[in-house]
């Protein structure tokens, strides 16, 4: 056990380096109106407070967040004049007016998992569910990793957004496999909403360019 621990954290270490620090900075860049409303008009260490964010939220899982958050501290420790700068500032962006709409979709990756994942264990618990907890883990498992995937992507250019659509592809097929594996039941209308809104959001936030409504339609079969 201890040593299957180990693989997975030398596995999962690379690619976690600091990645809540850019996840935080690149949606600060994007949107910092948005951005500084959910972390309470502070950027200082905001990707640690979201690594310890993920720890808390999605407790089964916790090697990669823990893995990240030691490069998250030391990132937002290197970065913290321009995060003061950010902070000293924020009543700038904090006094425009907010899209409510856009706001309200503006839901955290972590909070979406639980959303997700606290639907699905309530309809469990009615005894009519033709999934099991493991199955939750595994939905939940794939959508992280596919999360923290994205994250990896270039700057900008086609081949950030080819490889963006690779790992949306895959993700899906992944849910497709373990949907039938539940009889079609795991992943339902409600489901399919919080998924596709899941995964879209981080695929833009990502840098993902496209026209597309719904960027998983063509391999989904749920």
């Amino acid at each position: 056990m201890k040593k299957s621990i180990l693989i997975l954290f030398l596995t999962v270490m690379p690619l976690s380096s600091g990645c809540m620090t850019l996840e935080s900075q690149s949606s600060y860049h994007k949107n910092p109106a948005k951005t500084l409303r959910y972390y309470n008009g502070n950027m200082m260490y905001a990707g640690t407070r979201l690594d310890l964010e993920w720890l808390t939220s999605i407790f089964w899982y916790f090697i990669i967040p823990l893995a990240d958050l030691p490069f998250s501290l030391a990132a937002d420790t290197l970065i913290l004049p321009l995060t003061i700068y950010q902070t000293a500032t924020a009543s700038d962006y904090l006094n425009e007016s907010e899209d409510e709409g856009e706001w309200s979709n503006a839901l955290t990756v972590a909070e979406k998992l639980q959303n997700l994942r606290n639907g699905m264990e309530n309809y469990m618990l009615l005894g009519n569910a033709d999934y099991s907890q493991e199955h939750i883990n595994k939905c939940e498992k794939i959508l992280y990793e596919f999360v923290l995937s994205v994250q990896q992507a270039g700057r900008e250019g086609t081949s950030r957004d080819a490889f963006i659509m690779v790992n949306v592809k895959s993700a899906v097929l992944k849910l497709n496999v373990l949907n039938k594996e539940c009889n079609g039941g795991l992943i339902e209308t409600d489901q399919r909403e919080q998924i596709c809104d899941l995964i879209t959001y981080a695929a833009l936030n990502a840098g993902l360019v496209t026209d597309l409504e719904d960027i998983t339609w063509e391999w989904r079969e749920w």
